[in-house]
């Protein structure tokens, strides 16, 4: 006959809520871990589409021989939008209706991109309004100096990071971190585009 009394086996509460609290604990240190790097990966993901979506100018204007003109419109941060249509046109970028003579278009296909498209960032460093045309022979911005750019700062919803995209003198579309925020891995910093780029011509 066992005198002793038999251990009952299974997990106690105490055990049940030890464990609980620790994953709480890692869960709470890894938690802006994880918003941060969804933050960041929003930030690249608008960078490339806005690279992209300038990127096509050039190219436009020399298969169209066509001089073709960006517009920005900007009211705020979360509030703007860019527009391309032909020179002899001036486009609205908040115009929707493609019947509207101010709509934004290049060869009957809409040429518009906003905010609405990007809602996890924030667009800085535009008080004004601006506009920059390219040739349809080289693809060059006209009336551009060897010194002149045309960018768009990028910033993360939780300012951590920031992304410039930049269109050179000759075109070309660029992205880097330009500020004092966290690097963005895979980017370089703002520097030396604009010698580089005509040096490379």
């Amino acid at each position: 006959m066992n005198i002793y009394p038999q251990r009952m086996e299974g997990t106690t509460l105490i055990e049940v809520a030890v464990v609980l609290s620790i994953l709480a604990i890692a869960v709470a240190f890894s938690l802006p871990s994880w918003k941060e790097g969804i933050n960041r990966r929003e930030l690249i993901s608008t960078a490339e589409q806005l690279s992209a979506f300038l990127s096509n100018v050039q190219s436009s204007a020399i298969k169209l021989n066509e001089a073709l003109t960006v517009r920005l419109m900007h009211t705020s941060s979360t509030d703007w939008c860019i527009g391309i249509s032909p020179d002899t046109v001036n486009c609205d970028c908040t115009v929707t209706d493609p019947t509207d003579t101010s709509y934004c278009a290049v060869a009957g296909m809409p040429q518009i991109i906003s905010h609405k498209d990007f809602s996890k960032s924030l667009m800085s460093g535009h008080s004004t309004d601006t506009s920059f045309t390219f040739d349809p022979v080289r693809g060059f911005m006209i009336n551009a100096d060897l010194g002149t750019q045309h960018f768009f700062n990028l910033v993360s919803t939780d300012d951590s990071y920031a992304l410039q995209v930049s269109i050179l003198p000759t075109g070309r579309v660029k992205s880097c971190n330009f500020d004092l925020r966290r690097p963005v891995s895979g980017y370089k910093n703002c520097s030396a585009f604009i010698d580089m780029e005509w040096s490379d011509s």
